[in-house]
């Protein structure tokens, strides 16, 4: 199964990385339901198989029971603590084998 995504400049970003079932297992991490939720449903129409969760240490705990997380994407701002970036980081220190995409919905003033 392969999972693509455009960039903010237009590239694609294809990653190809199968779980044990044979399908990508992406832990969503997003802390507004809206965004989270159909996140979720657009990644399982395309086959993914997703794991939600709405803050950082939410996230963290659920990596620690399932190793069959092959993807995290995560907001970059978020509330409550941990923002994606940190969360991003510290995903790659204790699970390099995961592929980590990081979003955010902010347009950066003078536009993309």
């Amino acid at each position: 199964m392969s999972l693509s995504l455009a960039s903010h400049s237009g590239e694609w970003i294809i990653k190809d990385k199968l779980g044990e079932q044979n399908r990508l297992v992406v832990l969503v991490v997003e802390d507004k339901p809206m965004i989270r939720m159909f996140t979720a449903e657009v990644l399982e129409n395309d086959g993914c198989e997703v794991v939600e969760a709405a803050s950082a240490p939410v996230a963290l705990n659920l990596l620690e029971k399932r190793a069959d997380v092959t993807a995290l994407l995560t907001d970059i701002d978020m509330y409550g603590g941990m923002d994606g970036l940190e969360t991003a980081t510290l995903v790659h220190e204790r699970w390099s084998h995961i592929t980590l995409l990081v979003t955010s919905g902010v347009i950066p003033a003078g536009g993309p």
